[in-house]
């Protein structure tokens, strides 16, 4: 909101606003410290998650092709790949998808039920516009592989320092991407005590501080308790608004809202894409 405000050169017009705002990040529930015990505490084949609904966006590609190069391996690695796969890329990873467990859709539910029993998430994706799956993994006692990139502040700000290798998009091409993953991902299945020690880091990040569900309630509870004991001013109505100077005002149904937004997308060449998450 701050970048937006000072983009549009509404700085000073919002200070008053941005004074009142308090971020809350979102949070989700957190298993139990003898769930993660009982998780990592008999050593056996690493359990890799991929989950990602949006094929283009999740990074759907490097999954696959990061998966093959673990495959190829000598570590022995269950892998997991949620979400749809295009037939065309079915096809060219059709060896290597005889060996993932793979589900082309899952309740939100089940993911939860399968992060808690797997150990590292797997989050190749070139943006988010928050990305919570990462606040779930961690959530869950899982140890992180993603990427630090410009638009995906998220991992950034959550996983560092050390909840798990993070690339770096100025140092890694493209091209090299599912390799530098691929190998990531060998050297910390092949470490438990490194992966556990970084799945404890990214559990304890949800069970204290800004990514916990009890500082969200706490932040939520003070502004909603401050609300109620402070009178403000009464909504001023439509009839008031349009009696003050230099205010106009344009009513607008939804429907015809609905129509303008459409034409304005065609006109630019943006397609509507509905994405489940």
């Amino acid at each position: 909101m701050v970048i937006w405000s000072r983009r549009l050169g509404l700085e000073k017009e919002s200070s008053g606003l941005l004074q009142k705002c308090r971020l809350v990040r979102p949070s989700c529930g957190v298993m139990t410290k003898e769930d993660f015990c009982a998780k990592w505490g008999r050593e056996g084949p690493v359990h890799v998650v991929f989950c990602g609904l949006s094929f283009e966006t999740k990074g759907g590609a490097c999954a696959l092709a990061s998966f093959e190069r673990i495959l190829k391996g000598s570590v022995a690695i269950h892998l997991t790949y949620v979400g749809d796969i295009p037939r065309q890329w079915q096809q060219k990873y059709k060896t290597a998808l005889r060996r993932i467990d793979h589900y082309s859709r899952l309740a939100r539910r089940e993911v939860l039920s399968l992060l808690a029993t797997a150990h590292i998430l797997f989050h190749p994706a070139a943006s988010e516009s928050y990305g919570m799956v990462l606040v779930e993994a961690a959530a869950s006692g899982m140890a992180i592989v993603a990427a630090r990139r410009r638009r995906l502040a998220l991992s950034r700000e959550f996983l560092a320092p050390s909840g798990g290798p993070l690339l770096d998009e100025n140092k890694v091409s493209t091209r090299e991407e599912a390799c530098w993953f691929g190998d990531s991902i060998i050297r910390l299945a092949s470490d438990w005590n490194q992966c556990r020690r970084m799945a404890w880091r990214n559990w304890r990040k949800t069970t204290n501080g800004q990514f916990s569900k009890q500082y969200r309630d706490q932040v939520i509870s003070k502004i909603v308790s401050r609300s109620v004991r402070q009178r403000s001013a009464p909504i001023l109505s439509l009839a008031e608004l349009s009696g003050r100077e230099r205010v106009q005002i344009i009513q607008v149904s939804s429907k015809r809202l609905g129509e303008q937004r459409r034409r304005y997308r065609e006109k630019v060449g943006l397609v509507d894409r509905s994405i489940v998450i």
